[in-house]
């Protein structure tokens, strides 16, 4: 089939991104056979070992249209790298994406903390315009990550609600309860948590 690792199973589906993400921007998509397709080139295998040129998958000495093609049928076969924000890559958005999320944030592709199912916008970089994507398509009320949105996270929203400015060193790390990131937990942060609370669950 070709050089790398895929695994495709009745429930589960994997890709080997680091593999196959030939353009180097962190994830595997239909940017990659781009890549391919505009860095045609043949290979000298005098010189260079050609099962580990960048882009040459089928290993004929040539990083040519068949790689481009291969890598397709990866695609096909495996998707994309993830959705963007499903970081437990369960294949759902939901509260649990959300448990240690905001210590990703402030980075970038090529350092150790950079997470690309946060990067909503694919640039790079895990930024506040990525943070505010996020956490509106995740329920993070579940602050003692327990599944429900109950009394335990509400006491945890009133000690923060009452310290109030996020950048008070009293205030929890990354200010979880600072719902509209706005930089402080106040009324407009407690509507949000009031809908999340009745909801109960995560």
């Amino acid at each position: 089939m070709g050089v790398g690792d895929v695994e495709i199973t009745s429930t589960v589906t994997t890709v080997n991104d680091a593999l196959y993400d030939v353009n180097g921007d962190g994830a595997f998509d239909s940017e990659d056979p781009a890549w391919v397709r505009a860095n045609f080139r043949s290979i000298d295998t005098e010189l260079e070992n050609p099962n580990i040129v960048k882009g040459n998958y089928v290993v004929d000495g040539a990083v040519d249209e068949a790689d481009a093609v291969f890598l397709e049928s990866i695609l096909e076969k495996v998707g994309p790298s993830g959705i963007a924000g499903d970081v437990n890559s369960d294949g759902v958005l939901d509260c649990q994406d959300s448990y240690g999320a905001l210590s990703f944030f402030d980075s970038q592709i090529g350092q150790t903390g950079y997470v690309y199912a946060l990067d909503m916008n694919r640039d790079g970089f895990v930024d506040q315009s990525d943070k505010s994507a996020f956490f509106i398509l995740v329920n993070q009320c579940d602050f003692n990550q327990d599944g429900s949105v109950d009394d335990g996270d509400f006491v945890i929203f009133t000690a923060a609600y009452n310290i109030l400015d996020c950048a008070d060193p009293l205030m929890p790390a990354y200010c979880p309860a600072d719902l509209n990131l706005d930089g402080v937990v106040d009324d407009a942060d407690f509507a949000i948590f009031y809908v999340r609370y009745n909801a109960v669950t995560c």
